[in-house]
């Protein structure tokens, strides 16, 4: 390029430019910038002959920030706070979460009301359904049992699991309070032949099932109720799980749990100084027995567990 050509060039683009010489207070400082015709790669930060605006600057690389977001549940299968009356009971269980989850050993136990712990059971993970597989070595047909899915559950990125549900009974949507650090508890019923639900197989059972037999899904006397095995139709097959249940009846139970009292010191007050404990009375006697002492524990919100608590 010739002296006059670039002297022209010079005068062309001597005008203030965004982000190249501007004057941040806004005066008439001009952009300096050379044209040059011996460069051999682009700069996007010079203009070239002709051009009117600078060229657009490389974007920035994508970085994803660190995962903070603890692990849900977002399904159990029999639903919680399932009666199942059929002659399979709680023999299969399966837990959904929404993301992929570690499950180390000892992180699911599970316990009958009138029986206690469950030992006999295995469990599998599937990784690509995220949904993990209880499988109980023999059925429970005549009994509560209570599943319990500890903290010691992560995803990936070691986030603990935020596993607590409003009822151990009653179905959700996604488990969990917002943070980190929290064991979910399910709880079913099984007592096969037991008709009307109400905990014992007796002859107002024989009767519900003798007011539908024969009849199927869609009949006027059809009862689902009789139709033990939920297979759509009120035969010898109910008859025959009601006479292997006719008798038996579930653990009875006040069938109302604890509730709390008081916490000392006040959750709802702020904090003058960290503590190292906290004290929770109860509307009844807790049975120190089936206490678990990872269900005691402090935690800040948005933060880590901070070990586990003693209880009575």
């Amino acid at each position: 390029m010739a002296s006059g050509s670039l002297l022209a060039a010079q005068l062309a683009y001597a005008a203030p430019l965004p982000g190249k010489g501007e004057d941040p207070t806004g005066g008439d400082s001009p952009a300096s910038l050379a044209v040059s015709d011996t460069s051999t790669s682009p700069d996007p930060t010079r203009l070239t002959p002709g051009a009117t605006t600078l060229p657009p600057a490389p974007a920035p690389p994508l970085t994803r920030g660190a995962d903070t977001t603890a692990p849900r549940i977002a399904a159990v299968s029999p639903a919680p706070g399932s009666f199942l009356v059929d002659n399979v009971g709680v023999r299969r269980i399966n837990v959904t979460f929404d993301e992929p989850v570690v499950v180390p050993a000892g992180a699911v136990r599970l316990r009958t009301l009138g029986s206690g712990p469950i030992n006999g059971f295995s469990t599998s993970l599937d990784a690509l359904a995220q949904t993990l597989t209880i499988s109980l070595s023999a059925p429970i047909l005549s009994d509560v049992v209570t599943v319990v899915l500890d903290y010691a559950i992560t995803d990936q990125a070691g986030n603990a699991l935020d596993g607590e549900a409003t009822d151990p009974e009653i179905g959700f949507v996604l488990t969990g309070d917002g943070a980190a650090g929290g064991q979910a508890v399910f709880r079913f019923r099984a007592l096969q032949g037991d008709a009307n639900r109400d905990t014992v197989v007796d002859d107002l059972d024989r009767q519900i099932l003798l007011g539908s037999l024969g009849a199927l899904d869609g009949d006027a006397n059809f009862n689902p109720a009789a139709d033990l095995n939920s297979d759509g139709a009120v035969n010898v097959l109910d008859v025959a799980i009601l006479l292997q249940g006719m008798g038996t009846s579930l653990s009875v139970t006040d069938s109302v749990g604890p509730a709390v009292v008081s916490i000392v010191p006040d959750p709802n007050a702020d904090l003058s100084a960290d503590i190292s404990q906290a004290t929770v009375a109860f509307t009844e006697a807790l049975d120190a027995a089936k206490l678990d002492p990872r269900a005691f524990f402090l935690k800040e919100i948005g933060g880590p567990a901070h070990g586990e608590c003693a209880a009575p």
